[in-house]
């Protein structure tokens, strides 16, 4: 525990002590209402409540560095990197802003967009899913039979890492649109303990029943903390005081626990793989670790080419996303072992996951020259 040790010694100051990040930065459009209260709290929008605001790109480009960087570097070093303070929250924050962009406009308009779940998200979806399963079975041929080859395709929701997330992400669209009436309604300050009290019933009840892993693995419910969040988001934008700071401290220590000790706390947390994907974890995400990728994105010395670059990313992540699932499920195993065998274990690492980030950025490539061909023309 001691490398939080910092972290609770600056959750310790008073908000505040902490509006020296907004004279570094220099952004006004951020903080245009922030309350200079001393000692009461922080109440700024994380977002740029109005418009289009590029932080979301930036956010967004992040996520799917560290999803490519969970998925290429080895498990070993990522624990020793304490990657779940950090690289692990990909998934939930892509989640996060789902929620957000549905509520954003009001909760009357917070309806499921059937044509557009299709054309973005799921019609890509199958499409790459058709290829790696071609090349995955040709590849596998005398290995497995057919029939558990397309069950192990069915328990899986698709073929390469991540092929969970389209299901998740359709879900999540559905119950968001279903629950807005409820939330239209509802007392902001009671909502927060009947979504705790429901996520605990839903860690309750996977535990009892032993829900098998591969089903888990393809619902939403280990989410569902994230649509108060996001939803608080949408109307209030985020609140830094001393009772966020001890909920993310309180929430960053049952990370570590659940991903450094082998201790069950079930039936009240589940016992899966999907070690910080429970309720209590999403405060420290939302709470203090969106803050720190906002002060990042607001540093006046941080490089502009590099900001740019990510923002990019984050416009097309979801088609890094696409493709990195082929890649990782099709080429990586072979080029792992190549670059093993020539530069050994540590360079062949540190090479393969420059390569991985490189080669999994080829669809901002292909837009790149698509889109200066289509200007030629």
């Amino acid at each position: 525990m001691r490398h939080l040790h910092f972290f609770v010694l600056l959750c310790s100051f008073p908000p505040s002590s902490l509006h020296w990040c907004i004279d570094m930065s220099k952004t006004n459009y951020m903080y245009p209402s922030c309350p200079q209260e001393e000692d009461k709290k922080w109440d700024c929008p994380i977002f740029n409540q109005k418009g289009y605001d590029p932080f979301i790109d930036f956010l967004k480009g992040v996520c799917i560095v560290n999803v490519v960087l969970q998925h290429c570097i080895p498990y070993n070093i990522r624990f020793r990197m304490l990657f779940s303070l950090w690289g692990e929250s990909a998934v939930p924050l892509f989640l996060l802003l789902q929620v957000y962009h549905s509520y954003k406009g009001g909760l009357d308009y917070a309806k499921v967009k059937t044509n557009k779940l299709w054309e973005r998200i799921l019609k890509p979806f199958f499409l790459v899913q058709m290829i790696i399963i071609g090349i995955s079975y040709f590849l596998s041929i005398g290995n497995i039979s057919f029939v558990e080859f397309i069950l192990n395709v069915l328990r899986q929701g698709g073929l390469g890492p991540g092929s969970y997330y389209p299901w998740i992400y359709i879900q999540m669209a559905l119950i968001i649109s279903w629950i807005a009436p409820i939330l239209k309604g509802g007392n902001n300050k009671l909502m927060v303990f009947a979504f705790i009290i429901i996520s605990e019933c839903i860690e309750i009840t996977c535990s009892l029943s032993e829900m098998p892993e591969w089903l888990y693995r393809l619902l939403f419910i280990r989410y569902f903390f994230l649509i108060y969040w996001g939803y608080m988001l949408s109307v209030k934008g985020s609140v830094l005081n001393r009772m966020t700071c001890i909920g993310s401290v309180l929430s960053a220590m049952a990370i570590l626990y659940f991903r450094y000790s082998n201790v069950s706390l079930e039936p009240f947390f589940f016992n899966t793989n999907w070690k910080i994907c429970h309720w209590i974890c999403y405060i420290y995400f939302v709470c203090f670790f969106l803050y720190i990728i906002r002060f990042i994105y607001d540093f006046r010395f941080f490089p502009q080419t590099i900001r740019r670059l990510v923002e990019i990313m984050g416009r097309r992540s979801y088609e890094i996303f696409l493709w990195q699932m082929a890649y990782f499920c099709i080429m990586h195993g072979f080029l792992a072992e190549s670059f093993y065998n020539r530069l050994g274990w540590k360079w062949g690492n540190m090479c393969l996951v420059v390569f991985s980030l490189v080669i999994c950025t080829f669809p901002i490539i292909y837009d790149v020259v698509r889109k200066r061909n289509s200007r030629e023309r």
